[in-house]
């Protein structure tokens, strides 16, 4: 389950990290119409899709997928807050959360489809960074 769990997040935040190296001007605005300061996210553009891809890295060594799986629920949870203040306040920007690949508005589903990310990630986390043949059975 554990090595499922790690493919799964690995695989996701390969598709959203390429996705937005392949379009820094697209992740800048987005990152723009989440309420990122435009100099900020002049840096952010390029930055994000490099720790997007880094975390999957992380995740497919079994030795870092620990961390990997830490450094996901922390994206995941900081995607989600910035998704939720501005679902609150009653904005609806267009997520390129996987680059040119789907922009979007988001919504309740855009949390729920987070949520269920995180998911795997804590499993992982829980384990304790056990993430042996016969843990990962268990």
């Amino acid at each position: 389950m554990l090595l499922i769990s790690r493919l799964v997040l690995a695989a996701v935040f390969i598709v959203a990290g390429l996705g937005k190296l392949r379009s820094t001007a697209l992740t800048a605005r987005a990152l723009v119409a989440f309420g990122v300061p435009p100099r900020l996210s002049r840096f952010g553009a390029p930055a994000l899709p490099g720790v997007e891809l880094a975390v999957a890295t992380c995740l497919l060594v079994r030795s870092t997928a620990w961390w990997g799986a830490l450094a996901a629920v922390l994206l995941l949870s900081v995607f989600s807050g910035a998704i939720a203040a501005n679902l609150w306040r009653g904005r609806r920007p267009a997520c390129s959360c996987f680059g040119q690949m789907r922009l979007a508005p988001v919504n309740g589903w855009t949390l729920l489809r987070n949520a269920v990310l995180v998911v795997p990630g804590l499993l992982i986390v829980t384990s304790g960074g056990d993430l042996s043949t016969s843990a990962a059975m268990a």
